[in-house]
């Protein structure tokens, strides 16, 4: 993209704001900053926001790099709004497509599993709804991928609007 002419997601300026993810001081500056979370904060896992909005390629080459470096985030989660359980598994393969053999065997990539989430929401909120469905719903029952992909969960940020977060039991 250019500075003047923005199209599409990954070069929309919706979350990563302030991060050029195509420039190389961005890459250069990323994975250092995450290495002293790992050095001097002990962090060792990320979750990532939007990460439909960036090229997959980015974070796997974050991720290669802190390997060779000896260091691995063990678990990656990455929040990908969409409630399609394909085009979740699809962005786990993503990520790991582009990562090192090294770097894959000790980082755990999922995501966080928005489909499953909704029958979760329909079946509180909603009256009547069958509740042998919201299985089917997720990355594992929906055959997309298995339960070492996902990682369910019931409200965050995203759900801040009247009406969005479940309200029930």
């Amino acid at each position: 993209g250019s500075p003047t002419s923005l199209a599409g997601d990954w070069e929309y300026p919706w979350f990563f704001y302030d991060y050029d993810n195509n420039a190389p001081g961005t890459f250069d500056t990323l994975p250092t900053w995450t290495e002293w979370l790992y050095d001097e904060i002990d962090i060792r896992g990320l979750r990532c926001d939007a990460v439909k909005h960036f090229d997959p390629a980015f974070l796997g080459g974050i991720l290669n790099q802190m390997h060779s470096n000896g260091k691995d985030m063990g678990l990656v989660v990455g929040e990908l709004f969409d409630y399609n359980p394909f085009v979740l598994k699809n962005w786990v393969n993503n990520v790991e497509g582009t990562m090192s053999s090294g770097a894959l065997a000790n980082t755990d990539i999922k995501v966080f599993d928005f489909g499953l989430r909704a029958a979760l929401k329909e079946a509180c909120d909603g009256f009547g709804y069958d509740a042998r469905n919201i299985f089917n719903s997720g990355v594992a029952g929906s055959g997309a991928g298995s339960g070492f992909d996902a990682v369910t969960f019931v409200n965050n940020h995203d759900f801040r609007d009247p009406g969005t977060p479940v309200q029930n039991d």
